[in-house]
């Protein structure tokens, strides 16, 4: 039923609609997968977008299906490509290996990104295996860098979410409240201060053996 809806929407969108930048930009961050005796197999090479075996077609075809239905406003604020992301997480979670993002970046944001859900002050990496937060945006931070936010646009996407989800009637988190092992102001000056002072010290006892040395010597 599902391979009888994907032929229909090939042949029904317009091909001017089908290629728009919000099709493309899902298609460009999304791995080629192909069928291989039964098992799928992703290309760390291709994208959608140069995906010439049927699985790849098919998937491209549901893509373009999918947001040629969508709002242009939601295309523009990429809502309408997070939606699909997440429709097809949710029918497998394995096709989390469809998304391309840059991983450093990733782990970076796992790291340094306070839990909201009440882990305490733990990092988003560093939640219990039962905290149900976690895993959302370990999934949805890799969407938003797939599609090109930033790490303050993505960090805003959490920010949204949290205060949504879990501080409806209390005081809302702020974007410093869920920035973790961030420097603050003027923090670097006082390591600073203290090479400075050791270099003083140090130069202080120097000068007082030489000139001990000095007054032994004229005695």
């Amino acid at each position: 039923m599902k391979a009888i809806v994907i032929l229909l929407a090939m042949l029904l969108i317009p091909s001017s609609v089908a290629a728009d930048s919000a099709s493309d930009q899902l298609l460009s961050i999304m791995r080629c997968a192909c069928d291989e005796g039964g098992e799928r197999v992703f290309s760390d090479k291709k994208s959608l977008l140069d995906c010439e075996c049927a699985l790849g077609q098919s998937m491209r075809a549901r893509i373009q299906a999918f947001m040629a239905l969508q709002s242009a406003a939601d295309k523009e604020s990429k809502d309408a490509q997070l939606s699909f992301l997440e429709n097809l997480m949710t029918e497998d979670p394995a096709n989390e290996r469809y998304i391309t993002y840059p991983k450093h970046r990733h782990n970076s944001l796992m790291k340094n990104t306070l839990c909201s859900c009440g882990c305490g002050k733990m990092a988003l990496s560093q939640c219990p295996l039962d905290c149900p937060w976690s895993p959302v945006y370990q999934r949805r931070f890799k969407f938003l860098l797939g599609l090109g936010f930033d790490d303050a646009g993505a960090l805003g996407n959490y920010l949204k979410h949290a205060n949504k989800v879990h501080r409806q009637g209390k005081t809302p988190l702020t974007m410093d409240d869920i920035i973790l092992n961030q420097d603050k102001p003027l923090s670097w000056l006082f390591p600073v201060i203290v090479g400075v002072l050791a270099v003083f010290i140090f130069a202080g006892i120097v000068i007082r053996r030489s000139n001990r040395r000095l007054i032994l010597h004229l005695l």
